[in-house]
């Protein structure tokens, strides 16, 4: 996460300054989920990405960029969720981390 570090006697320019960072880095963050997603859906065409009633929506729906960007963002972290999992379920066999 990006913090932001406050001078103690800011002034209404330090403020500008550092909103107008942190929108930037917002917007970078956003776009490189939209991205991800995008690089997933059309790797995964068949991943699971989200359940309506009783059925499975697959990745390859929503695999341009044009769909991805009408999704918030907080169910594109969700479906890049669900395709990891369903990509860390098609390989049981996992490599143990030995030191971390």
């Amino acid at each position: 996460m990006i913090m932001a570090k406050f001078k103690t006697n800011m002034t209404a320019k330090d403020y500008q300054k550092t909103y107008d960072d942190l929108q930037t880095d917002y917007k970078i963050v956003k776009i490189k989920i939209a991205n991800r997603l995008q690089v997933l859906a059309n790797e995964h065409p068949q991943a699971p990405v989200q359940m309506m009633g009783d059925t499975i929506i697959k990745a390859k729906t929503i695999a341009n960029i044009r769909d991805i960007n009408v999704i918030e963002t907080q169910n594109q972290i969700k479906m890049i969720s669900s395709i990891e999992k369903w990509l860390a379920d098609q390989h049981p066999h996992q490599q143990l981390e030995l030191y971390k």
